[in-house]
């Protein structure tokens, strides 16, 4: 299946990053959605973080966004000790 064995992260906000690409999502979207006609996108943009195992402080924050019927689509994912560091740098 040709599924990558490895993934490049940068080093950002404190921890590990890895930017996936928001036109990318959009574009796969609109693409694989039947008959998809409006000219304006209204993107939802959800961010949260989530504890990796009960006795670490290793988090995990993605970016995934969506719009109208369209399913969710990771754009980004941060893994690190808390939260990340600097807003502007993360999304």
């Amino acid at each position: 299946m040709k599924t990558p064995r490895s993934v490049t992260t940068l080093e950002k906000c404190g921890g590990q990053y890895i930017y996936l690409g928001l036109e990318k999502g959009i574009l796969q979207r609109l693409y694989n959605t039947d008959g998809y006609s409006d000219n304006v996108v209204n993107l939802l943009v959800n961010v949260d973080g989530l504890p990796l195992y009960k006795s670490s402080s290793l988090e995990l924050w993605p970016i995934i966004c969506s719009f109208d019927r369209c399913k969710p689509f990771i754009v980004a994912l941060y893994c690190g000790v808390g939260k990340p560091s600097g807003v502007e740098a993360y999304l």
